[in-house]
């Protein structure tokens, strides 16, 4: 009796080989699959993590975050200023480079950021997390002024601007408008000069 089930399945195997390969090589497939979404998911849970930790941790991106999130103490006029008072008491404005250098840190932190979510190492979902803070970096004018000077500095000269992933998100969110790109917009105020006004005024003297 045994012998008999034993030859009949043997028989089974041998006539559907072919079939048993793909169903085992598929189930084998969608076991890997999830396993490597599953890896995925943690990798990119350990990424917005680290990127939380850094916006809330650095000592420079959270004082600037505060700044921003308060919308007084700093303005930009081709260069960051903080607002102080002189011997008269009275209120002005002191250029300050190390502003600037933590300014420039804290936006190249949020534009790779955008970078991330563009090359898709995170999702949609991922960047709620950092809503809030893109929102606010956008809603203040000096911010937008500056990443508006930088942008046509830099390309003036050729270069890309290091903005550039943050600024594109701006523009698909609207958060900028759409003559950003445009170098004499009635939106922004630019606060630098073009390669070609520099050459005028070198000319010039």
């Amino acid at each position: 009796m045994f012998k008999m089930y034993f030859d009949a399945f043997w028989g089974f195997i041998k006539t559907n080989a072919e079939a048993l390969k793909i169903i085992f090589a598929v189930v084998g497939g969608l076991f890997a699959l999830k396993q490597w979404r599953t890896q995925v998911m943690h990798k990119r849970a350990e990424i917005v993590k680290e990127l939380i930790c850094k916006v809330r941790d650095d000592e420079d991106i959270s004082k600037v975050m505060r700044m921003i999130d308060w919308n007084n103490g700093f303005e930009y006029y081709g260069k960051f200023m903080y607002k102080g008072v002189n011997k008269e008491g009275k209120e002005i404005l002191i250029i300050s480079e190390s502003l600037g250098r933590r300014f420039d840190k804290t936006l190249s932190h949020y534009a790779y950021i955008c970078y991330l979510l563009k090359r898709a190492a995170l999702q949609k979902k991922d960047i709620y997390m950092f809503e809030y803070g893109l929102k606010r970096i956008f809603d203040n004018p000096h911010i937008r002024n500056y990443l508006y000077s930088i942008y046509h500095w830099s390309k003036s000269r050729g270069a890309k601007c290091s903005f550039e992933y943050l600024i594109k998100y701006g523009l698909k969110k609207h958060f900028l408008s759409k003559d950003f790109k445009k170098v004499n917009s009635p939106n922004y105020t630019r606060c630098l000069r073009l390669a070609s006004e520099t050459e005028e005024q070198s000319e010039e003297i």
